[in-house]
């Protein structure tokens, strides 16, 4: 598939509800950068105790009961910082999909905490409704007023976009000659009388009284 056809469907279906079996794929990506990101903070805390200790290297030693603790700790605070800054996790980056709430706004941080939470404690089981649900929610949707969709954008919120504010009355343009500041030159109508010639009272000619014979 062509690059242009690629992004053609990528805004054909932005705003799709996502199904399971993406929701699935990106979750599981997540579930393994958390893993990563516990053995990072055992390297790290190794590198301090080699810094502090006898010169020697190694991780530090622990038990199943930190594990249980630290693991669900990270997964908590790096879904709650993915969802609540960007909406995406670097799973559903992957996958093209995004956390937002119902009105289309990118998760605000106390509900990205509360959804991470059940997420991290049941959000396999609450997964199965998805396939039930007419628009593809999970139980954790239901519950926080969220809903996980298609897009591939970049953008890190998606903000209301505000009301148009009402256009101010146009003033009227001034007449052109207003505008030049010269006085418009109104013609006063020529007072020039009309010529009226008079009718030539031309006097009538006597009238020839003609004298009868006598």
């Amino acid at each position: 598939m062509k690059a242009a056809e690629r992004r053609s469907r990528a805004r054909s279906i932005r705003g799709v509800r996502a199904g399971l079996i993406s929701r699935l794929i990106a979750d599981a990506i997540d579930l393994a950068i958390v893993a990563l990101l516990l053995f990072g903070a055992l390297v790290a805390a190794g590198v301090v105790m080699y810094m502090l200790g006898d010169g020697r290297f190694r991780l530090p030693r622990t038990g199943p009961v930190a594990t249980v603790i630290a693991y669900p700790a990270i997964e908590i605070a790096y879904l709650s910082y993915m969802w609540g800054s960007r909406g995406k996790s670097f799973g559903k980056e992957l996958l093209g999909v995004r956390v937002l709430e119902k009105n289309g706004h990118v998760l605000r941080p106390v509900r990205a905490f509360g959804r991470a939470v059940f997420v991290t404690f049941l959000g396999g089981p609450s997964l199965l409704w998805v396939p039930f649900s007419r628009r593809n929610a999970a139980v954790h949707d239901l519950v926080l007023q969220t809903e996980v969709v298609h897009d591939w954008s970049n953008v890190s919120a998606i903000a209301a976009t505000p009301a148009s504010p009402p256009a101010e009355p146009v003033p009227e343009a001034p007449a052109a000659s207003a505008a030049s500041g010269t006085p418009s030159s109104a013609t006063p109508a020529s007072a020039t009388p009309s010529s009226a010639t008079p009718s030539s009272a031309t006097p009538a000619s006597p009238t020839s009284v003609t004298t009868g014979s006598l």
